[in-house]
Parts: structure tokens; sequence; C-alpha cells
């Protein structure tokens, strides 16, 4: 009598065909070679996200060097043109006493001294003078009342103190720009770190889907940075 064979189990897992085992190494392969390419990417911006924020801090700092030597600049030529507006002030003041000596001492009839007085003018008042006496101001009630008031009345400090004050706008806006060159590079400078997170931190996450969001993220985020980093001036 043969002995009988046993009959399969209903539960039994049916043996898997050859081409359920051809699906399952493609899929096996095509698994390994995106975790190759994951750690590639990784490995990429790790390498790339530090020299982004090592050049990016350096930039910043240098930028602020030149946001400081701006501002020093402008300071230094406000306090210049201050004291060149005073110096003027104080010349307009003794060019006023001196035209009012001399305005008494002609309506009194004193020609000696009025002309004494003349001479003691400054080289910047007489043009002034000069205008305001060909306009008879003494018969003429249309007459400007001083030369201090007059276009020929040139200030060679006012002047100055002008031209000192636009250098000083000029090196405070040269601040300006360097000090927000300086914050765009500090902000690059802390995406790219982020992307070094991303990137670093992606590893640890057992799940795929994870590990490769994390690591695309940093990647876009590097990139983003590279480019904001090729849009900026270089110091």
């Amino acid at each position: 009598m043969e002995p009988q064979k046993p009959e399969p189990r209903a539960d039994a897992a049916p043996a898997p065909t050859q081409p359920t085992k051809q699906a399952r190494r493609i899929a096996i392969v095509q698994r390994l070679v995106l975790e190759h390419w994951l750690e590639l990417m990784a490995t990429f911006i790790l390498t790339v996200g530090s020299l982004a924020a090592a050049w990016s801090g350096t930039q910043a700092s240098r930028w602020g060097g030149v946001q400081s030597q701006a501002y020093t600049l402008a300071t230094g030529r406000l306090l210049q043109a201050g004291q060149a507006n005073q110096q003027a002030g104080q010349l307009a003041l003794y060019d006023t006493i001196t035209f009012d000596s001399w305005i008494t001492a002609f309506r009194n009839g004193q020609t000696e001294e009025a002309a004494l007085i003349e001479r003691r003018f400054r080289t910047e008042f007489r043009p002034a003078f000069a205008a305001w006496r060909a306009t008879n101001p003494f018969d003429n009630p249309d007459a400007p009342a001083s030369p201090l008031i007059l276009p020929e009345y040139q200030s060679r400090l006012v002047a100055e103190s002008t031209q000192l004050e636009q250098q000083a706008r000029q090196h405070f806006l040269a601040g300006e720009h360097a000090n927000t060159v300086s914050s765009a590079y500090v902000v690059i400078g802390f995406m790219a770190a982020v992307a070094i997170f991303f990137a670093g931190t992606a590893p640890r996450f057992a799940w795929f889907p994870a590990r490769a969001s994390m690591t695309i993220l940093g990647l876009l985020i590097l990139l983003w940075s590279l480019w904001r980093i090729g849009t900026m001036p270089i110091m």
C-alpha cells in the first residue's frame, strides 16, 4: 500500500513565481540605487554647504568692516562740515559788523574812517559790496538792504561745508549698502547651515520617504544659497 501524500494546507503561501522574484530583485536594485544617490546628494550638500557657509561668513565680516569704515568717514565729514559752517558764520558776522561800521561812518561824513573800514573788508565780501554800491542804495528804495544777501556774496567755507555734507551723505549711503549686503550674506550663511542640518539629519530616519524628503529639501535650500551667492557683490 502506497503512502498517502500530504494534502497541501489551505493557508500555506504560494511559492513565489519567477516574475515575482525578478520584480523583487528590480525593486531592491532600484532601492539601492536611490540610496546611493541620496548618499551622494548628502555628501554634496555637506561639502558645498560648508564652503558656502564659510564664504558667506567671510563676506559678511568684510562688508561689515566696509560699513564701519563708511560710517566713520561719514561722521568725520559731518564734523568737518559743522566746523566749516561755524567758521563761515563767524566770518559772516565779521562782514556784518564791518559793513554796519562803514554805514555809520559814511552817513556821519567820516570819509577817512569809512575808507579805512572799507580796506578792512574781506576779499569774499568786496564783490558783493561793489554790487550793492552799484544799486545806488542810499537813493534807491528797492536796493538790497545788505551786500550779504546778494548772489555775489560767496563764502568759500559755506561751499566747503556743503561739499563735505554731500560727501558725508555718500559715505553714509555706502555704509547702508554695505550693511544690506552684510545682512544678506548672514542670511545666506544661515540657510547654508540649514541645508547642512537637513543633510546631516536625514540618515537618522529609517523611513526612506522621510530620509529622501529631508535630503531633497536640503539640496533645494543649498541651491538657493548658491544662487544668492552668485547674485551678491564680492569684497
